[in-house]
């Protein structure tokens, strides 16, 4: 055979074959990505200072925050079924909750159930800009969530088809403060 013919037919060979063995060698899988904390931006509080709900972010003391809307001048709304408030550590044994909220459209004065662990409470609102709930004792709390469900979430735009705003709203939270109870 020509030798010329051979060197660029082995070359071809022996790249392919190089191409093949890279082929099924373990790639190194890029660094993660840092993970972005969905509750920043952070500030520091303690339970009994609560959670201001017309700060942007949340307090440090919270690891998760689920079904609630992004934040406005006076606080912010609940949006869907539940909302879900998931602490870095568990709640006292023994506490008390003091919630400043309203209720929308066809959940004021409907009972709200607030849960923490397997203790539930239900709960009146009527709207009153100062209207401050002061919930009897939760004992014997084994948890470090508080679940608060409004009795029928609904759109601005059920009740107005004129409305763009189809978040399913509940409450307008505004504040809210964890108190031990001795």
């Amino acid at each position: 055979m020509n030798k010329k013919l051979l060197t660029p037919l082995s070359c071809l060979i022996l790249g392919a074959s190089v191409l093949l063995c890279a082929c099924g060698e373990k790639q190194e899988a890029p660094p993660p990505k840092a993970a972005v904390d969905q509750l920043a931006p952070r500030y520091e509080s303690t339970l009994a200072e609560g959670i201001v709900f017309n700060k942007p972010g949340y307090p440090s003391f919270l690891v998760d925050v689920v079904g609630v809307s992004n934040v406005d001048p006076w606080g912010r709304w609940t949006d869907g079924p539940t909302v879900k408030f998931r602490f870095n550590k568990p709640l006292p044994k023994k506490f008390g909750i003091e919630l400043y909220a309203n209720a929308f459209g066809p959940n004021e004065g409907k009972p709200i159930t607030i849960r923490a662990g397997n203790v539930e409470r239900a709960i009146t609102i009527k709207n009153d800009p100062n209207y401050a709930i002061n919930i009897a004792t939760f004992d014997d709390v084994a948890s470090d969530t508080i679940e608060i469900i409004p009795p029928n979430p609904i759109s601005p735009k059920e009740l107005d088809p004129k409305s763009g705003d189809i978040r399913k709203l509940g409450l307008g939270l505004v504040s809210l403060k964890i108190r031990t109870v001795e």
